[in-house]
């Protein structure tokens, strides 16, 4: 089965959440960040959103795992698609 396209819904999704704190917003994230690692991405202008985002969560990380999960992001998803 062929992986979905990122599209700028899902990581402004991720966004709206990302520099909230609490148990809701940390599963939010987390179920963003598997989601999105999932898809292929298509489009420069969401790569350039999702590369923000995930810097987002880098400088300003909830929890180890989840600054571990934006990192390990981070270079899964270089210009090669776009």
């Amino acid at each position: 089965m062929a992986s979905r396209g990122l599209e700028l819904g899902a990581v402004e999704a991720l966004r709206s959440v990302a520099l909230l704190f609490g148990p809701n917003q940390r599963m939010a994230k987390s179920r963003a960040l598997a989601d999105i690692a999932s898809r292929a991405v298509t489009d420069a202008a969401v790569l350039l959103a999702y590369h923000d985002c995930l810097l987002c969560l880098i400088a300003y990380p909830e929890t180890r795992a989840l600054r571990t999960a934006a990192q390990r992001e981070l270079p899964a998803h270089p210009a090669q698609h776009v």
